[in-house]
């Protein structure tokens, strides 16, 4: 589940509070390796992320997500550790002291993509093309802003293509070759666009405020 947002409540006496306990930080896998550090601070990803493990102390309950997530936030570790960064860049606890989650809400994100697959289509079907035919290069563009995201690329102009019109985002009128023609928005499903690995893949290559991008595709499926 991911959650979207939360009621805020005035303090109450938690009987669990340690219900999730905080985990070592993972020493080995992709987040340990300072190659993909190096690459998170290049996307501008490093400093604006945190990642957390935890161990839930009582069973889950599939159908009720919602008390999982409120004993997340309200549990001792979740307030020492989870934050969200304000306007001024700086971590931020999700509560005040001495208050509680009432309520939060959420939705659930799927998981049923576990391979790299899903992202062939990206090179074989798109119209126009994002990778450049037998490279690895992503086809460039004459740039363009939308949601504060410079778009120098087709991967990031597919990317950001969420209008369910499948038109190429265009708003000068500068760029034509074959943008009524573009399949971006066909090119995967929603539900696939809604897929864990995708909103991982999406978060890499769009990065923060200040991300370099990359010029070829492997550097992010790889």
């Amino acid at each position: 589940a991911m959650a979207k947002g939360l009621k805020r409540g005035p303090p109450r006496g938690r009987e669990e509070p340690n219900v999730f306990v905080k985990l070592p930080d993972p020493s080995t896998g992709a987040f340990a390796t300072q190659t993909f550090r190096a690459q998170l601070k290049k996307w501008d990803l490093l400093t604006n992320s945190r990642l957390c493990r935890f161990r839930y102390t009582r069973p889950f309950h599939r159908m009720s997500p919602g008390a999982f997530l409120r004993d997340l936030f309200d549990s001792d570790a979740g307030r020492t550790h989870l934050r969200c960064m304000n306007g001024k860049g700086e971590w931020t606890a999700i509560l005040p002291d001495g208050g509680a989650c009432e309520t939060v809400t959420h939705a659930i994100v799927p998981c049923g993509a576990t391979s790299m697959s899903i992202f062939d289509r990206l090179y074989d079907a798109a119209k126009p093309p994002i990778v450049r035919e037998d490279t690895q290069l992503l086809m460039q563009k004459v740039d363009e802003v939308k949601d504060g995201f410079t778009i120098a690329d087709r991967l990031r102009e597919f990317l950001l293509t969420d209008d369910n019109s499948g038109d190429d985002y265009d708003p000068y009128g500068i760029d034509d070759d074959d943008d009524d023609e573009s399949n971006y928005k066909s090119l995967l499903t929603p539900g696939e666009r809604s897929e864990f690995l995708f909103r991982v893949f999406t978060h890499m290559a769009l990065g923060g405020a200040m991300c370099q991008y990359e010029e070829r595709m492997d550097v992010y499926t790889d």
